[in-house]
């Protein structure tokens, strides 16, 4: 991994950590330092440095838990919002792109959805990008594709538009990349169909 993707990742998880900092983890740092600073003054500066390592990877871990635990209270919120309340734009989206409706409002609608809250809080720290691409990897990359014709016009007038989402859209193929290995093959044109018909039976 080049040295800059290094410190990036590095950065992110310092984020991540930091977002999710709550005072069980500064008691428990502060326990393991006391015990550092005791064992230091008695002359025992390597079992010192054991506190404070064990202090360390307290904190790390009562962070990694914190954030695990809200990711996933706002996927369960994200996952009844998509899946339940939005069938109809998810309905009316695929049959605008299968050519059957006029409207496009319902596609963007499911854009918007994937750009904020999804792949904004994926960027932030706030959802885990693991439970994003479990729950939600099939219908960010069917929507991507299948609208790519719309969103190439909106980005005629605002270059910008969705710019979080395609970085999710990049996160979410590259991951089932690795994850598949050999397996991996790309959507086919009929895959496509198969899937955007799927969505416009939809029953809401």
């Amino acid at each position: 991994m080049p040295i800059f993707a290094k410190t990036r990742t590095t950065i992110s998880a310092f984020k991540t950590a930091a977002q999710n900092f709550e005072w069980p983890g500064l008691v428990g740092i502060f326990a393991f330092l006391s015990l550092g600073f005791m064992s230091l003054t008695q002359g025992h500066p390597c079992m010192a440095g054991v506190f404070l390592l064990i202090g360390i990877v307290f904190v790390l871990l009562a962070c990694y838990n914190s954030y695990k635990h809200k990711s996933t209270e706002l996927i369960d919120r994200y996952e009844d919002r998509f899946f339940v309340k939005m069938k109809q734009e998810r309905k009316f989206a695929a049959q605008y792109l299968l050519g059957q409706i006029e409207s496009n409002a319902h596609l963007k609608a499911v854009l918007d959805f994937f750009q904020a809250p999804i792949a904004e809080k994926v960027v932030t720290g706030q959802l885990d990008k693991e439970q994003v691409f479990s729950y939600f990897r099939h219908w960010i990359i069917l929507y991507w594709r299948a609208g790519q014709k719309d969103i190439e016009t909106y980005r005629v007038h605002d270059s910008g538009t969705w710019d979080l989402l395609q970085t999710l859209y990049d996160t979410m193929v590259d991951m089932q990349r690795k994850k598949l290995g050999a397996k991996y093959a790309d959507w086919s044109r009929e895959h496509l169909r198969e899937a955007l018909v799927d969505e416009a039976n939809l029953i809401y």
